[in-house]
Parts: structure tokens; sequence; C-alpha cells
């Protein structure tokens, strides 16, 4: 490489760097969820393996001019604002999102589009390092379910279906989260784009080897799931029930990547003749004529730009600095007001007390809580205050029922006396069910409007904070069992009594 080539890659790593550092909050976070789950234990590789491909592709680099792109420091310059201010939310996935296209946004700026559409998969490549994928576990386990049951039908097997609950004659199963193939699906998608990078040159052969990678996991894990329970039914649930389990698992996945890879390698080989990068048509970039080279950081505008580039990646810093700073001070200066729990529910003669509840924020800086019995029903009441950058207060963990004790059996959303719940239906092993209803409230003014989904009420805390200087929210969870002389209209005719006209 020429020495401005490489000035110009040391000057990217710089800046990459730097915007690591500005943002190093929501990069902790990302690595958080690395660590602690295993279906992103890929995420750590990402980083490693995008340096070696542009190791691979510096033939791009001798061929196409560099440029710096000025025109991409405005859209850096929002991005970096809007990401901080989305974590500082608690909307940690698109923060991540973010935190990824403004990496792509400094190389896009440092090196020129040119060079970056000769990059393009590389730099797309780096979307693995955001920890996205869980909210599909739920519709996973009603596919795997669907299919399973399907094939278990065809083969002559008895079968009863209770949500994800499979019952056999001589076993019973449950297709649990690890069950849904998600880890091998996003696993395998990920081995097949390091792959299609390698030997595909023909943006059809990524299209269709990416489809392919998608649905032999998906029906690969359905026809799995299968077995397993077939087997487990045979020998009346004394096999694949234990260790032999994740054996079975573990085998199965391992010839289903050896499939895709054949495939793979079937595509590449009807490519044809590997073409070789040609010398760029119309160089662009600072020439130096007596030297013969191109500079990118000579031009003393494209020195303001670079310098420029160092200020906005201070953006991040400044911003959670200014909004922890807001935070402290309305804590300090602003009492935190629970409103009557009157408002909201209309059972007024019941008295109320701070008491362990089984619904708690276990990420929340402020939260105080109510449990109220009413016969045989429970309802509880938990209001958080503000959440600060590494924290989501209303996250997925916060669920309305523990899964190691429940299994979820039927999930929607409904309507009550102009609340809006989700609606779920659990059983326990042993056959009793709950119905539990969930609503996220968030203030509006002087009152608390609910609503079904995180994201509306996240939206809603985020903008009370930048206006007011204040981010409360409230849960509210009923939850009642289903006795057998009952069905569920009957519970959901008690609880509507309970909710406010």
């Amino acid at each position: 490489m020429s020495v401005a080539t490489r000035f110009t890659l040391l000057a990217t790593l710089s800046l990459l760097l730097l915007l690591c550092i500005s943002a190093q909050p929501i990069l902790e976070s990302m690595i958080h969820i690395w660590t602690y789950d295993t279906s992103f234990y890929h995420c750590f590789l990402v980083f490693p393996l995008f340096f070696v491909g542009i190791f691979l592709k510096r033939q791009v680099f001798e061929i196409y001019p560099i440029r710096f792109e000025g025109v991409g420091l405005p859209f850096l310059c929002v991005g970096l604002a809007v990401m901080t201010l989305l974590y500082f939310g608690g909307f940690n996935l698109f923060s991540h999102i973010l935190f990824v296209i403004n990496l792509q946004l400094i190389v896009f700026i440092s090196v020129g589009r040119h060079i970056v559409k000769k990059i393009f998969p590389l730099l797309f490549f780096l979307f693995f390092a955001v920890p996205f994928g869980t909210e599909f576990i739920v519709p996973l386990q009603n596919l795997t379910t669907t299919i399973s049951v399907a094939l278990l039908k065809v083969t002559a097997i008895p079968v009863t279906v209770e949500g994800i609950n499979i019952i056999t004659p001589q076993a019973r199963f449950y297709v649990a989260e690890a069950c849904a193939g998600l880890r091998f699906l996003i696993a395998n998608i990920f081995m097949c784009y390091i792959f299609a990078f390698l030997y595909f040159q023909k943006f059809r052969s990524w299209i269709i080897f990416a489809l392919i990678s998608i649905v032999i996991p998906l029906l690969g894990n359905c026809f799995r799931a299968y077995l397993v329970m077939a087997i487990g039914h045979y020998s009346h649930g004394e096999l694949a029930a234990g260790v032999d389990h994740y054996l079975y698992g573990w085998g199965f996945f391992t010839v289903l990547a050896v499939i895709n890879l054949l495939i793979g390698d079937r595509i590449s080989n009807n490519e044809g003749v590997i073409r070789t990068e040609q010398e760029a048509s119309i160089p662009f970039g600072f020439y130096h004529p007596t030297l013969d080279k191109f500079f990118p950081f000579t031009h003393i505008y494209e020195k303001r730009a670079f310098l420029s580039a160092v200020i906005i990646l201070l953006i991040p810093l400044s911003l959670d600095y200014a909004l922890a700073d807001i935070n402290e001070k309305t804590l300090k200066n602003k009492s935190f007001e629970f409103p009557s729990i009157e408002n909201i529910l209309n059972d007024s003669k019941t008295s109320l007390s701070s008491i362990p509840v089984i619904f708690n924020f276990q990420n929340a800086d402020i939260q105080k809580a109510y449990k109220i019995n009413h016969g045989n029903i429970t309802i509880q009441l938990s209001f958080y205050a503000y959440q600060n950058a590494n924290k989501e207060t209303t996250s997925s963990l916060n669920k309305p029922y523990n899964e190691e004790d429940r299994l979820l059996l039927k999930h929607k959303v409904i309507q009550l006396k102009n609340h809006s719940f989700n609606y779920f239906i659990t059983g326990l092993s042993g056959g009793q069910k709950y119905i539990t209803l969930m609503t996220y409230l968030y203030k509006d003014n002087n009152t608390y409007q609910s609503t079904p989904h995180k994201l509306v009420s996240q939206l809603q805390t985020l903008k009370n904070f930048l206006l007011t200087g204040s981010n409360q929210g409230a849960i509210l969870v009923i939850d009642a069992p289903i006795n057998d002389n009952q069905n569920p209209q009957e519970i959901m005719s008690n609880i509507n009594m309970l909710l406010k006209k």
C-alpha cells in the first residue's frame, strides 16, 4: 500500500476507536449481551473478521483512489445524537443498530463512495455485531410446534396440543426457547454470510444462498423436534430427555451446516470465471502531479473535514454527561409522586401496602409496587421513575409470569374498559392454568394512559424526560387462576368489573 493509503486507514481506525470511547456505554451494553446470551457469542468475531476482510480486499485500496467524503458529516452528526438519545431512553436495540451505522458512516467518510461500493458486503457484515433476534423466539416456538405436530400426525402418533405443550400417550413435551432453533439459525446465517463473501461474486448467488441459509435451519429444526418427540414417544420417555437430547441436536445441526456449505459450493462453481478488479475509470481525490500520488488529507478542506469528524464524534460523550446531569438534578429537586391507585382501579376500599411482589423491575432506578388480592384475583401495580443510560426499565426480562414455573399457552392483545392489555394464558405442569393481563402505563400531562406495547411506552417516557426532566411510568398486572369448573370468559368478566369505567 502507498503511504497515503496507510495513513488513511490509520486515520480511519483512529476515528473508529474514538467512537468506541465516546459511545462507551452503548458498546458496553452490546458486549454485556454478547457475554451472557449464548445466541450472540458469534458477535465477538465480527470486528476481528471485518479487519481480516479489509486485509483480503486490500487490492481495492490500491486501485481506487481514496477521498474524504465530507458530505457524510451531517449524517454522522445526526446519527450520533439520535443514537445517544435512543439509548438514554432505553431503546437499546435501535441504539445498537445506529452504533453500527455510525461505524459504517465513518468508513464512508474516510475512504470515499467508490471504495465503499467495493467493500459494501464487509460493511454490511458489521450488522452481525447487533444482538438481535430474540424477538423471534415466540414465533419460532409456534412454528416448531405446528410443523412437528403435523409430522407426528402424519406418522400416526396420537398427539394433543396445549399451546406449545405437545402430549402423546407415552410422553409430554414442551417446546422451550432453546428448542426454537434461534441459536442455530443465527449461527448458520453468520457462517453462510462469510462463505458467500469469500466465494460469491454475483448478487443473485447471494440472494439464493441467503434464502437457503434461512429455510434449511427453520425446517431442519422442526424436523429435529419431531425426531426427538418420536424417539421419546416410542421409548416411553426414556430416550431424548437427558444429555442425549443435546447430542442429537448438535449432531443434526452439524449435518445441516455441512449441507448448507455443499449447496453454497455448488452455487459458487456455477458462477463461472472469477473476475478481477479493473483500474478505476475516473480517479478522484486530491492528486499531486509531481509525485503522481493521491493524498486524501493534504488539501486544506479535507484537513478541516477530518477535524470536524473528530469533534462530531464527541457528541455521544457530551450528550451522555448532559442528560445524566439533568437526571441527577431532577431526582434531587423533585419528589417522585405516585398517582393514587383509585385513579386506575375501581376497588377503592382495598387497603394498599408496599409488600414484596412477584413482578419486579430488576433494572429500574426507582420503583414502588403495590399488590392487591381481590378474591382469587391478584392485582399488581408497579411504578418506576427514571431509567439511566445503562438500563431499560420495560425490558423483555420483565415478564408477568415465571417461565420456569408457567408455560405460555396463548398470547394476544385485547381491549377492556378503554384499556389495552396483553392477554396471556399460562399453565403449570400439573394442569393448573392462569389468566394474566398486563399493560404499560405512561404519564400524559396529569393522567396515565395505557398501551400494550413496550415501544410506545418507551417513546412516551423518553418524550416526558426531554420535555419535563421526569421519566415516570408504570406496569399494571392482573393475574387469576382458572379452576376446572370455570372458563376464561367468566374470569374475564370478574376482572372487567374491577376496572374503572
